[in-house]
């Protein structure tokens, strides 16, 4: 798991992700991430999380800390 992606460690990041073994139509974790970089430039901040572990969800939504990458301007 990648704590953190902003603009300034991104390059670095876009290294790290591979491709998926499987057609993925959503464009993969390259694209998700790019996607929600823009948004962050808005202001808003995100977080990618597994929602296949019970309960985490829930957890990021209320606000607890939760395994995940947050991506931040």
């Amino acid at each position: 798991t990648i704590p953190l992606i902003t603009p300034n460690n991104l390059p670095s990041i876009l290294k790290s992700l591979t491709p998926t073994e499987r057609v993925d139509v959503t464009g993969g974790m390259e694209a998700k991430v790019l996607e929600l970089l823009k948004v962050a430039l808005t202001g808003v901040e995100s977080i990618i999380i597994n929602g296949l572990e019970p309960g985490t969800l829930y957890k990021a939504l209320t606000g607890e800390v939760v395994k995940g990458t947050v991506i931040k301007a």
